[in-house]
């Protein structure tokens, strides 16, 4: 259910959530080293509440109503914020003559998940078969199960192979001496 002027508002909502968790990220990424994995770690469970939030509602009659996605698309927002956290990783661990470079990679990386991501979403939606009641994997459901187990996925293999960066910036140990 819900009209136009709904799906608006959780589209606006979405995007008012992701500006404020980045507001809220920063404050907490900036008040001591050791902070961006679990910072990352905390936004990709909101993203898998979200989509699997977003997916029941496309499946379980019982959560089929507009707040329900009202609901998971502001966790989903909230999960969002964290692509901040690849620019603050980058100011600590990347040299300043290879920043621009990687900032680049990252932008052509973000770039293409928000260009690819719609239309593999309605493909997902229409290879998922119809829309049967309470088909936990139809169609409406499809595109929330798939970005809930790709965050989950990727979430895991970050874990796997973090290595925490030495006390202090690393960059400014790059830094070229200056001479006097």
């Amino acid at each position: 259910g819900g009209g136009e002027t709904d799906y608006f508002f959780i589209l606006s909502s979405n995007a008012a959530c992701m500006m404020f968790g980045s507001f809220l990220l920063g404050i907490y990424v900036d008040r001591g080293p050791g902070r961006i994995l679990p910072a990352y770690v905390g936004t990709a469970v909101l993203t898998v509440v979200g989509s699997v939030l977003y997916a029941l509602a496309g499946s379980v009659r019982a959560l089929g109503h507009i707040r329900t996605l009202l609901v998971a698309r502001c966790l989903v927002g909230l999960g969002a914020s964290n692509s901040m956290l690849c620019m603050i990783f980058l100011g600590e661990a990347v040299r300043p003559e290879d920043r621009q470079k990687w900032v680049i990679r990252f932008g052509i990386t973000r770039s293409q998940g928000l260009f690819w991501g719609p239309p593999l979403g309605m493909a997902l939606a229409a290879m998922s078969g119809g829309q049967e009641e309470g088909a936990l994997f139809g169609a409406n459901a499809a595109p929330g199960w798939f970005q809930a187990f790709a965050t989950a996925v990727a979430t895991a293999a970050l874990v796997a192979t973090w290595q925490d960066l030495p006390e202090g910036p690393v960059a400014a140990a790059h830094e070229p001496a200056r001479s006097p």
